[in-house]
């Protein structure tokens, strides 16, 4: 009987152990007729069951645009802006106009001021049929490329210049007389002194007298007779107005 008490109360405590009722004070382990009950323990969660730690990355990445947190290249467009900024070097065998033209109102036009500029002189004289026939082409390709032909037709990525020119130098009378013929929207102006005629247009001497000057070659072209609007364009580019 005192055997069959002493069983049931291990039992009791065995079951009592394995609900956690009892506390860790206790014995963990109970033999019950030789076999080890054990209970449940009080201890932390396992390691296993806690979340996995992400590894923080400690290189700092400041001062190196374009870079990831995992350490990437670059990209190639935004590393661009750290790249030097660096002009193209001005062509030193370049020969630029220079001299003087005189414009309607009587002041002078230094040519030297439009150095790295597209410019194109056109010296032509008055009752010059060809001269005429050429500041027709030119005007008629203007009004062609223009999308507001109701205004003056002055291109922006050239500097289009007509010079009258007569024997001896021309005057404002001569510009006068040259008008009528030669109804253009670009500038006007006249050779006074009549040397850059004679410097550019040699050894014909004969009008129209064509002078073309890029803004990074210099002066490209000079040919005297007729020159139509495509060989201008193909030197200085589609006529802009903007």
């Amino acid at each position: 009987m005192e055997n069959l008490i002493k069983r049931l109360v291990l039992l009791a405590l065995a079951s009592l152990l394995s609900s956690g009722c009892l506390g860790s004070s206790l014995s963990k382990k109970i033999a019950v007729d030789g076999v080890v009950v054990s209970g449940p323990e009080n201890s932390k969660t396992s390691s296993s069951d806690e979340p996995p730690t992400v590894p923080t990355n400690t290189e700092s990445n400041a001062g190196n645009p374009g870079s990831s947190s995992s350490g990437g290249e670059q990209s190639g467009s935004e590393n661009q802006g750290n790249q030097p900024v660096t002009s193209e070097p001005e062509n030193t065998n370049a020969v630029w106009l220079a001299g003087e033209v005189t414009a309607l109102d009587g002041s002078v036009i230094q040519l030297s001021q439009f150095k790295s500029k597209n410019v194109v002189l056109v010296f032509s004289a008055p009752y010059c049929d060809v001269c005429m026939k050429e500041s027709s082409e030119i005007m008629k390709s203007l009004r062609e490329a223009s999308l507001l032909p109701d205004f003056k037709l002055v291109p922006t990525n050239a500097v289009l210049m007509s010079v009258v020119t007569v024997a001896g130098g021309a005057t404002i009378e001569d510009v006068d007389d040259w008008l009528p013929g030669n109804p253009v929207d670009w500038r006007v102006t006249y050779g006074a002194k009549n040397d850059l005629f004679l410097k550019h247009c040699s050894p014909e001497k004969k009008t129209p007298c064509t002078v073309i000057q890029t803004e990074k070659a210099g002066i490209v072209y000079q040919a005297v007779g007729l020159v139509g609007p495509e060989t201008i364009q193909s030197k200085v580019g589609k006529w802009r107005f903007n």
